[in-house]
């Protein structure tokens, strides 16, 4: 079986399979955006954005077993996938404290 799609976003840092769907990391001006893509369809079927704190911020990223866990400057934070998989849902999103 193989299974090869082309998918127009430019940036993508990183690609993580959460819960058996396709998660993409772009690298925006601003920030970063996670994209929910769909394989049987295709299609981007949800995105999340994080906002850079400071310009020179870095996101660091981890893919859970039905989750995103992410760090970008002090914050925290955790999205997961909706059970359906068709959309992302923040369950927290705090911060550290640390710098």
């Amino acid at each position: 079986m193989a299974h090869v799609a082309c998918i127009d976003k430019a940036n993508i840092i990183e690609v993580l399979f959460v819960n058996y769907s396709m998660t993409l990391v772009q690298k925006a001006d601003e920030g970063f955006n996670f994209f929910l893509f769909d394989m049987e369809n295709h299609e981007i079927k949800a995105e999340y954005s994080v906002s850079k704190p400071s310009p020179e911020s870095q996101l660091q990223v981890v893919g859970g077993s039905e989750c995103i866990y992410f760090a970008i400057g002090s914050q925290i934070g955790k999205v997961e996938l909706t059970s359906d998989n068709a959309a992302f849902q923040e369950q927290y999103k705090m911060e550290s404290g640390h710098t």
